[in-house]
């Protein structure tokens, strides 16, 4: 795995636990691109840290930030 997806797996992480001080700082350290998609299904951030949540009770906080 190269170390660029190592980062992104990290950061994607901090945003699902709800870290998003932490996320962000590495996220913006690291010149990523919120609006960057994803190789395969070419889904944005937004798009892929909003999967697997309650539809019913989503993560205001990080939906907010985004």
């Amino acid at each position: 795995m190269n170390e660029y997806k190592k980062l992104r797996m990290k950061v994607f992480r901090l945003f699902k636990e709800g870290l998003i001080k932490e996320a962000s700082e590495l996220f913006e350290s690291n010149n990523m691109d919120y609006f960057e998609t994803s190789p395969t299904d070419k889904w944005n951030w937004l798009h892929q840290l909003s999967m697997g949540f309650n539809p019913k009770e989503p993560p205001k906080k990080l939906l907010s930030f985004l």
